[in-house]
């Protein structure tokens, strides 16, 4: 019987304690981390309470899984198990899940790197795909944007997530106008739509920009005006309909496209 409590078994048995015991404490501290990170992104309104269920457990079992992986070799090693031909077993078979679920890998890794590096947050308004939309929730796997234009629910696999892009709060409204109006009352009208634009609601600031291109048929002057991306289409059709009233009531004309052309007689 003293062959089973040698010296050395019960060394191995009290190191394989202490290796557990490591381990225990590892997980507890990288959960308490992982719940307290992700607190403090919803108490910031970055994350809804489903979005931070699904993310934290999501991420809580990969860890989980992992250690105890870890922790189960570091034990069985310690007592005299080879593990070579286990841990090459378990490359192999780790390599074949891995090439089966690599986009689902993808898509979970590129969701912790939103997490951890506030790419963008839920409210915050986006592009993809030439589409602009509101982020209304992500995960580990998926986010999803609400379409401005046509009220879509767009979801997008994480994977494709550096095609995004956040948009700014700068909208740039084209002015057309005739070559045939004169420059003062071209900067009359232009003082005065820029006065009606900063009466729309959200409009934060507008200003002219001046005449700012050549087209066959009309001066191009510009607008920049400044609101939250979420209202751009509203604040542009708004902008839009303060530029026809003032060219209306100083009787300038909407320019289109006009082609002159010049005809000779041969002799």
């Amino acid at each position: 019987m003293n062959q089973y409590f040698t010296l050395e078994k019960i060394m191995n048995f009290v190191v394989s304690g202490v290796v557990i015991l490591v381990a225990w404490l590892v997980w507890r501290v990288i959960k308490k981390a992982i719940r307290k990170n992700v607190q403090e992104k919803m108490d910031r309104g970055e994350m809804d309470s489903r979005d931070r269920r699904n993310a934290t457990n999501l991420l809580i079992n990969v860890i989980k899984t992992i250690l105890i992986v870890i922790t189960a070799l570091a034990v069985m090693q310690i007592n005299g198990i080879k593990i070579t031909s286990l841990v090459a077993g378990l490359g192999i078979f780790s390599a074949v899940v891995g090439l089966a679920l690599q986009d689902l890998l993808k898509d979970v890794i590129m969701g912790i790197h939103i997490m951890s590096d506030d790419f963008f947050k839920v409210g915050d308004v986006v592009q993809y795909n030439g589409d602009e939309g509101i982020v209304i929730s992500f995960n580990l796997r998926t986010t999803k944007i609400r379409s401005i234009a046509d009220n879509d629910l767009i979801t997008i696999c994480n994977r494709n997530i550096s095609e995004i892009t956040q948009s700014s709060d700068s909208l740039f409204l084209s002015v057309p106008v005739p070559y045939e109006e004169p420059v003062g009352k071209v900067q009359e009208a232009m003082n005065a739509i820029v006065e009606r634009v900063r009466g729309i609601e959200d409009v934060a600031r507008c200003r002219s920009l001046g005449l700012t291109d050549f087209q066959d048929s009309d001066l191009v002057y510009t607008l920049a005006v400044t609101c939250p991306p979420a209202v751009k289409l509203t604040v542009r059709r708004l902008a839009r309909q303060a530029v026809m009233e003032v060219f209306c009531s100083m009787g300038i004309a909407i320019p289109y496209p006009q082609m002159d052309v010049h005809m000779t007689r041969n002799a």
